[in-house]
């Protein structure tokens, strides 16, 4: 992977200096636009029907599932009602589908993915995803509204966490 980063000059090694990552801006775009197509499948996608008063209110240590997408947007934005409930666990689903009443259905409302990461959660936002995997799954919606706020997310949650360097 690192070879790759170099060869497509996002990485810069120099003798005698650390690694330098570079316009890290265009490659997180770059890997939000892919993140659909070549991760997201990968993540054993189910969908649920569920009591969602009650799968909003659960708190992440009970379940070890965090929010994503819409609900993770609308926490951190204030300016989007969900239609999508969006988790990732690498918990059993038995936890989530308890506490939130879960029940299966191909066009349910609730998607449940595989969490992919092994770090701990923004001290800021325990309860759902990082900033940028929000972003790529608003991206990834293709709906307008979404689209939006994933803007909001980048320039207010993301950009400044950037050191765009050429």
């Amino acid at each position: 992977m690192l070879k790759d980063l170099e060869a497509r000059r996002y990485l810069v090694r120099r003798a005698q200096a650390p690694a330098r990552l570079v316009d890290a801006a265009r490659l997180l775009k770059e890997w939000a636009s892919h993140y659909p197509i070549t991760l997201r499948p990968k993540l054993n996608p189910r969908r649920f029907e569920a009591d969602l008063d009650r799968l909003l209110k659960i708190k992440p240590d009970q379940t070890q599932a965090l929010w994503g997408g819409e609900v993770a947007a609308d926490r951190l934005t204030g300016n989007l009602r969900p239609a999508e409930y969006t988790q990732y666990t690498h918990a059993p689903i038995s936890k989530l589908a308890a506490a939130g009443r879960l029940r299966a259905a191909a066009n349910g409302p609730v998607e449940v993915l595989d969490r992919f990461w092994n770090f701990e959660a923004d001290p800021a936002h325990p309860e759902m995803v990082p900033a940028i995997l929000v972003y790529a799954d608003l991206i990834a919606s293709h709906d307008a509204r979404n689209l939006e706020i994933a803007q909001t997310i980048y320039e207010q949650h993301i950009a400044t966490h950037l050191r765009t360097t050429k």
